[in-house]
């Protein structure tokens, strides 16, 4: 740290030592620096030198401070550390965001949520063509239409149909997305999708190439496959019985 050129050294300090070797000795910043420029090197200790800048300065006796710590490991860091110390003195790093969202998830579970949540009633997918939806849905994957949910009261066209215990809606609407795949991810895992669960993977993804219906793996390396609707909409289907916990 280098001291402002223009301090007055003869009132600031007063234990000067062989002013004619041009060098002056400090035990200590002095108050009136600590809360000066030097503020962040409160506590250390540092060594004073004093050197002339100029002959013409030296004769006049004024001299330009310049401030040597006397251990400079130990200046205070201009930002915080990055990291958190252990009582053992070692350290680790600060927890992620994600980290910091699974403690406030166990957090609000131990203290209990304030709603009761029921589950997923269904999810919804926009369709150019109702018809081409259906046949793609019932007539490919095998899904079925809830009969018992009403299409009239509605002011547009679409059908519910059942997976598992779950349910699609289909609303033929106009579509705010692109539905060219060009300008979709070719892996539907970084696409906006949903992800239901199936006993087995392997007739699924027979069909779809029976069919030319490109699909992708995992990434995670598990057994579950992304593919695309006619409206480029994502569906991911894994396997495994508790398909929920992996």
């Amino acid at each position: 740290a280098i001291l402002a050129d223009t301090l007055d050294t003869t009132k600031v300090f007063s234990n000067s030592v062989d002013i004619s070797n041009r060098c002056l000795f400090a035990r200590s910043i002095p108050d009136s620096i600590r809360n000066g420029r030097c503020r962040k090197m409160i506590g250390l200790s540092a060594q004073i030198v004093y050197a002339p800048r100029t002959a013409l300065a030296a004769s006049r006796k004024h001299f330009a401070p310049r401030v040597v710590p006397a251990k400079a490991s130990k200046v205070l860091r201009s930002r915080p550390d990055p990291r958190t110390k252990l009582n053992s003195g070692t350290y680790q790093p600060r927890p992620t965001s994600v980290q910091r969202a699974v403690f406030c998830r166990a957090q609000a579970n131990a203290e209990g949520s304030p709603f009761s949540w029921q589950g997923l009633h269904h999810c919804g997918f926009i369709c150019e063509n109702l018809e081409r939806s259906l046949e793609f849905y019932c007539g490919k994957l095998g899904l079925e239409i809830n009969e018992s949910r009403p299409d009239d009261k509605l002011p547009y066209r679409g059908a519910w149909l059942w997976i598992a215990d779950d349910m699609i809606h289909l609303m033929e609407l106009p579509n705010p997305d692109p539905t060219e795949l060009s300008a979709r991810p070719d892996h539907g895992g970084r696409d906006r999708h949903i992800c239901v669960g199936i006993e087995d993977v392997a007739p699924l993804a027979a069909m779809l190439d029976k069919h030319n219906i490109h699909y992708t793996a995992s990434k995670s390396g598990r057994p579950a496959i992304f593919f695309r609707d006619p409206d480029s909409n994502t569906i991911e289907v894994g396997q495994a019985l508790s398909w929920k916990n992996n």
